[in-house]
C-alpha cells in the first residue's frame, strides 16, 4: 500500500491499515439491565481482541431507553456517542460506526434506563 502525506512518513493515527471485516456479529456480553430509578449504566469488559468497525446496541427485551454509549479502545481513546433514544425489542437497533479502521475494543459502557422486564445487549462487527 503507498501512503502519502507530509513526507515524514507518520500514518495518520486514524489509519490502522485496511479494514478486515468480520463475517458476522459478535455479541459482547449477555443481555443486561440498567438503573431503572434514574440513568444507570453498565460496563461490559471486552475479551475479544479482535479489531471492529461497527457496534449495533439493541433492545433483548421490553422497552429500553439509550442515552450515550461510550466505546473505551485498548490504545486509551475513547468515543462517546449521544443516542437519546428508544429502543423495543425485535423492531428496532442502533448501528454506531467506530472511528477509525480495526479498532480493538477494551470497554463499552451504556448509560440510560430499562424497565423491570427489559434488557439491552452489545454486538460488534
Amino acid at each position: 500500500m503507498v501512503r502519502t502525506g507530509s513526507g515524514t512518513g507518520a500514518v495518520p493515527p486514524d489509519d490502522l491499515g485496511p479494514r478486515r471485516y468480520r463475517s458476522t456479529w459478535s455479541a459482547l456480553a449477555a443481555p443486561f439491565q440498567l438503573g431503572r430509578l434514574d440513568r444507570g449504566s453498565d460496563c461490559i469488559d471486552v475479551t475479544d481482541r479482535g479489531t471492529f468497525t461497527q457496534l449495533r446496541v439493541q433492545a433483548d427485551a421490553g422497552r429500553a431507553f439509550v442515552d450515550r454509549v461510550t466505546v473505551k479502545f485498548a490504545d486509551g481513546s475513547d468515543q462517546q456517542i449521544r443516542l437519546g433514544r428508544g429502543l423495543d425489542p425485535g423492531s428496532n437497533f442502533v448501528d454506531i460506526a467506530l472511528d477509525g479502521n480495526n479498532r480493538s475494543i477494551a470497554q463499552v459502557v451504556v448509560t440510560g434506563d430499562t424497565g423491570g422486564r427489559s434488557a439491552l445487549q452489545v454486538f460488534a462487527i
